[in-house]
């Protein structure tokens, strides 16, 4: 059943979580906690449920920062100047 929403679990971490930051694991609790409160303001989900919720967001949320790495960075480490505005090289 929690795969089913597990979309919705992405996406919370990828719009709260900032990308600047490594690792998951290294989050301060309370952000991690306000995706928790936003899952459960949403779903009704028991406190069993809060490990599986919390490995989806976090795989979500290094698959959405791994994807924008290989498109937007990794294609231009050789064009430092494009890098530093990264929108100009998107919309152009």
């Amino acid at each position: 059943m929690l795969l089913r929403y597990s979309v919705t679990f992405g996406v919370l971490a990828c719009t709260r979580v900032p990308l600047v930051d490594k690792k998951w694991t290294q989050l301060p609790k309370d952000l991690k906690e306000q995706i928790w409160e936003a899952v459960q303001m949403s779903y009704v989900i028991g406190e069993g449920g809060k490990k599986m919720v919390m490995l989806s967001a976090a795989k979500k949320w290094r698959n959405f920062k791994s994807t924008l790495t290989r498109q937007f960075i990794l294609p231009f480490t050789n064009e430092k100047e494009k890098l530093k505005e990264p929108l100009s090289f998107i919309t152009s």
